[in-house]
């Protein structure tokens, strides 16, 4: 998926956001830098360290090759699965690229950084954060089931943010249907057109690309992610303790209180989807008076909340 023509940050500038995920956004505009930024810093310098990190190994011949260990030690491998005091790879090979093709690195950052920004502003940062993590780590268990049924030795390992970059492609398209991407940076299409092409394309590619160094698996795991999170409503955030969701922990109320502060965020969040859609819909200028105090007040609950 290429380039879309559309430009989304305006509605995190405003304070404009939220979505399915129960998120909202972070005011990308704002002082904070993007998650999706700091991401691909962090892919950009391990993929520098991991370069550097290459000490040398004399073999039997007597020649010397150079051992990538950093790289070796992130990748999630065909044993891995059955190694859970490994498990932790599930994440980290979401952060190695291939260091022979910097193209591996550079078309997963290029998709991220515009594609993730617009998810990141709907979402809100920490649970686009959460979603992108969750994304790879499912990847990356995937792939090691697959490689333990095929019975692949520890020798195959996967590597690479692509779990996570298509989970944010596919995510993008549920959220900004008619948007207009360019495919293959050339070729204008709609969002949901092009997401589902990449499903179709991925699928025969893990049907019939058997040999291929390009793991699907971990591609579909990711589609498939996106696809439950946006038709479940799902909120990772709501699954943590108070303290590590970004969100103040409330207290038990009354017995006999009626007032129900879960049902009331639920109706504050549709109407917030609602009025979001008309806005990609029809434009910011379509809104009423009474839709655009109530996102000015919803804006301004929802940083509270995160303590922004």
């Amino acid at each position: 998926m290429g380039l879309y023509d559309r430009d989304y940050s305006r509605y995190g500038e405003s304070g404009y956001g939220g979505g399915s995920g129960g998120g909202f956004a972070s005011g990308i505009g704002g002082s904070k830098k993007s998650m999706t930024t700091i991401l691909i810093v962090i892919n950009v310098a391990l993929f520098l360290l991991n370069m550097l990190f290459q000490p040398t190994e004399k073999l039997d011949d007597g020649s010397l090759v150079r051992v990538p260990l950093l790289f070796d030690w992130m990748a999630v491998h065909g044993d891995t699965l059955t190694k859970p005091w490994l498990w932790w790879q599930f994440l980290t090979y979401g952060f190695a690229h291939d260091q022979t093709n910097i193209l591996h690195l550079g078309m997963n950052m290029v998709v991220l950084f515009f594609f993730g920004n617009a998810v990141e502003q709907r979402l809100g940062r920490n649970e686009y954060l959460r979603f992108y993590l969750v994304s790879i780590f499912l990847g990356g268990v995937v792939w090691a089931i697959h490689a333990a049924v095929v019975q692949a030795g520890p020798n195959n390992m996967v590597v690479g943010a692509s779990g996570g970059v298509q989970a944010i492609t596919i995510l993008f398209a549920f959220l900004y249907p008619q948007a207009t991407v360019l495919l293959f940076f050339a070729i204008p299409v709609k969002a949901w057109m092009a997401a589902v092409g990449f499903a179709v394309m991925n699928l025969l590619g893990a049907m019939f690309g058997q040999g291929s160094n390009t793991a699907y698996d971990v591609h579909l795991a990711g589609m498939a992610f996106a696809a439950i999170y946006f038709t479940q409503k799902v909120n990772l955030g709501a699954w943590l303790p108070s303290r590590w969701s970004g969100l103040p922990r409330t207290r038990r109320g009354p017995k006999l209180r009626v007032h129900d502060p879960d049902k009331q965020l639920q109706k504050e969040e549709a109407e917030s989807d609602r009025i979001l859609d008309k806005i990609h819909r029809e434009g910011e200028a379509s809104l009423t008076r009474r839709e655009r105090k109530f996102m000015e007040k919803f804006s301004r609950k929802k940083r509270a909340q995160r303590g922004d």
